[in-house]
């Protein structure tokens, strides 16, 4: 028996491709799955990851589900592959991840499926453990700075917060401590998500909002005061056409990779707020790459705790 991840990201082709390898629904995967006794699916928006226990005729099963453009990783390799992702470094943008919170959710999912056993149990644990000495230990996940300096520029705008509509696009992790700052300063906060069980987490972590279903969107920019947009995509994700508004309108966006066309700053009482934020962005990402040597101590001792232990076959 031996462990393996088969990872597919969505940069390893087209993107509306990549979309068919999904699983609509978990319940499906495990189903079609159900004579491998030990698997976990984890999916995000822009990957797809199976972590079983398997012997090689399970394996080869398990890469029918992928294109060739999948990566596998076996063992040792496939643990600090999952950790490097819930420890932040492994993720598209550098410490900006919320896939820990992803993983967390997908091992419950496969233990409500009765796919977890002593292998993957201990995996889940030493990978929860990784995800929190991290954050704890290491600089990697510090944006303070940047929603200091957000809340400074939509304060020069609008001096009272109160009982302002803001409307949260994504699940970046400035964006969510962003929301929870302007939350306590007395703003209503909607939080909006393609992945709208993702979406309820993050508004867990705010607290006191109301997640609103991706196809509703486009209305309730119309009725927000504040639009923040922290996504990860490598596109813009917030056009001008997909803003009709009646009254002023301020956008933040911190997302790593500028995704607000900054166009929408031509529309009328539409004001975008990045030009300092973009600094701050840069300069945080210079100081986590300094934070990375932490992080993979980190996850190198926690694999040869994990080693250590009958578990798993590392």
């Amino acid at each position: 028996m031996r462990l393996v991840c088969i990872s597919l990201h969505h940069i390893s082709l087209p993107y509306k491709e990549f979309q068919r390898y999904r699983f609509r629904n978990p319940s499906d995967f495990y189903e079609k799955t159900k004579e491998i006794r030990e698997r976990v699916l984890i999916q995000s928006g822009t990957r797809i990851e199976i972590y079983a226990l398997v012997e090689k005729q399970e394996f080869c099963f398990l890469t029918k589900f992928f294109p060739e453009e999948r990566k596998i990783y076996t063992n040792e390799k496939a643990v600090r592959h999952l950790f490097r992702l819930v420890g932040a470094i492994e993720s598209r943008v550098l410490g900006e991840n919320y896939l820990h919170v992803i993983v967390e959710e997908a091992f419950k999912v496969a233990k409500d499926n009765l796919a977890i056993g002593k292998c993957l149990e201990a995996l889940s644990t030493s990978a929860k453990r990784v995800s929190k000495r991290i954050r704890e230990e290491t600089g990697i996940t510090n944006v303070e700075n940047v929603v200091e300096i957000a809340i400074n520029s939509i304060l020069k705008e609008v001096p009272s917060i109160e009982n302002k509509k803001v409307l949260l696009l994504g699940g970046g992790l400035s964006g969510i401590k962003l929301a929870r700052a302007l939350r306590e300063k007395g703003a209503i906060i909607k939080v909006a998500n393609r992945n709208y069980d993702i979406g309820k987490r993050i508004g867990e972590e705010i607290g006191e909002v109301e997640v609103i279903k991706y196809a509703g969107l486009l209305d309730n920019i119309s009725n927000s005061d504040i639009l923040i947009c922290a996504t990860l995509a490598s596109h813009y994700r917030v056009k001008p056409e997909m803003i009709k508004i009646k009254d002023k309108l301020i956008i933040v966006d911190v997302s790593p990779f500028r995704n607000v066309d900054p166009r929408v700053k031509e529309i009328e009482k539409v004001m975008l707020l990045n030009s300092e934020i973009d600094k701050v962005i840069r300069e945080n990402m210079e100081a986590m790459r300094k934070e990375i040597p932490k992080v993979e101590k980190i996850i190198e001792e926690e694999i040869k705790r994990l080693k250590e232990g009958e578990e798993c076959p590392l």
